[in-house]
């Protein structure tokens, strides 16, 4: 397996298979408002968009999600965060 993706460079099933875990993992420890911020953001809108639709201003939003991201890294053990 580790021969085959240094060959070719794509990861294997199972390695996809636990990374989307992993984000499913982290996406449920996020608190309901990180949540929304992240899916935005998956949406494609801006961090100022972010904040006129939720409230506050863009790099507010902006730390909230990053500090979100980090605490719930630190939660499930990933030792150099995301």
């Amino acid at each position: 397996e580790v021969m085959n993706e240094l060959m070719d460079g794509q990861p294997s099933p199972s390695e996809v298979l636990s990374r989307r875990e992993l984000l499913e993992q982290m996406r449920a420890s996020l608190s309901d408002e990180e949540r929304q911020i992240a899916e935005l953001r998956g949406q494609g809108l801006g961090w100022e968009q972010v904040a006129e639709r939720l409230g506050g201003n863009g790099n507010t939003r902006r730390m909230q999600l990053t500090r979100g991201i980090e605490r719930v890294a630190r939660d499930l053990g990933l030792e150099d965060g995301i």
